[in-house]
């Protein structure tokens, strides 16, 4: 008996979005049931709070979504997503690579990292005095 309830509702809600939406999926006039549910719909803060967040409260200015800008952005967003994420991965792997040959540096090599990650200047990718490695004695 629930399920059921729970179908009736969530059908009558996916009904109402679709009457709500309907100028922005299609181009084809809105049948007059979804135009009556619609305007129910539109008596609710639901529906009100509904229309704003998808943008058609105001019909004279909803144009049909194209497909193929939805598809291209949902691709760019992914892209970016998997960009940052990549960058995240690489950032902490060259860290935890440096983290565990921190030891077997030079106290050289250590002072000059150190003063390397802790200046203010660290963005440049300069260091004010690079390490000499033919001065290292081995």
């Amino acid at each position: 008996m629930v399920r059921l309830i729970l179908m009736v509702v969530s059908g009558l809600f996916f009904v109402a979005l679709l009457s709500l939406a309907w100028h922005r999926l299609t181009p084809t006039p809105r049948p007059m049931i979804l135009t009556a549910i619609r305007s129910s719909f539109l008596k609710t803060p639901l529906g009100l709070e509904l229309s704003n967040v998808l943008g058609v409260s105001d019909e004279t200015q909803n144009a049909p979504l194209d497909p193929a800008e939805i598809v291209k952005n949902a691709r760019e967003k992914t892209l970016e997503s998997i960009n940052q994420r990549f960058s995240f991965v690489l950032t902490t792997q060259a860290i935890r690579g440096l983290l565990s040959r921190f030891d077997e540096l030079s106290e050289e090599q250590k002072s000059v990292l150190r003063e390397y990650v802790c200046s203010t200047d660290s963005g440049s990718g300069s260091v004010s005095q690079p390490y000499d490695s033919s001065s290292e004695q081995e």
